[in-house]
């Protein structure tokens, strides 16, 4: 059985972001960076300084922050705005005057429950017992793993 696919741009900044949903995949495109959540792995492409993990007793975070800014894509068309359900994931736009946030709440099957984009900094949250692993390549790809 084939999994419907689904494409769809938001306003992000003074662009626009754009997102592909496959079943339990979901791609995020910008101009200058490519993400993909998986059910227990995160890419992304792009400019990256370094990350990091917070971990306490209940969860873990782990923080990818960008060595420039996410550039938002010049729109060809602006499907929604502010809230949409894209197939199984809940994303949200926070605009704020200093910063555009895009929340994505994940399905239940993912290992992690929310990944949070803003234009320094990739957020993902998770529970304390998943073990990461990373594989790098410097200053162009991060790849997150989680078992």
């Amino acid at each position: 059985m084939r999994k419907q696919e689904l494409h769809t741009c938001t306003r992000y900044s003074l662009g626009a972001a754009c997102f592909r949903t496959r079943g339990e995949f979901l791609e995020i495109e910008f101009e200058n960076a490519y993400i993909v959540l998986e059910p227990r792995t995160l890419v992304v492409e792009a400019p990256i300084a370094s990350h990091r993990e917070a971990v306490d007793e209940r969860r873990k975070r782990v923080i990818v922050e960008f060595r420039e800014e996410i550039k938002p894509l010049t729109p060809n068309r602006i499907d929604f705005v502010g809230h949409a359900t894209l197939g199984l994931f809940e994303v949200r736009i926070t605009d704020l005057d200093f910063d555009t946030y895009i929340t994505i709440v994940t399905p239940g099957g993912h290992y992690y429950d929310y990944v949070v984009v803003s234009k320094r900094l990739l957020y993902v949250e998770m529970s304390a017992k998943k073990k990461t692993y990373y594989e790098e390549e410097p200053n162009k790809k991060l790849i997150l793993y989680i078992v």
